[in-house]
């Protein structure tokens, strides 16, 4: 089984340096360049939390 997989809305700016880093990818079915998808297990809680809220401020 895969790891849990979670999309999120992103600055271009920071989706382009998120992607080359390990556990993030260009989201499934979005626009590659807002959304990014992160492997939730590859990420820390810290980072995670502010790419949600980053996420909720861009698509709200």
């Amino acid at each position: 089984m895969g790891s849990a997989l979670v999309s999120l809305k992103c600055d271009p700016l920071l989706s382009g340096s998120l992607r080359a880093e390990p556990g993030f990818f260009p989201a499934y079915h979005m626009s590659k360049e807002h959304w990014i998808s992160v492997e939730l297990a590859a990420v820390d809680d810290d980072k995670l939390r502010f790419l949600i809220d980053m996420s909720w401020e861009l698509t709200s």
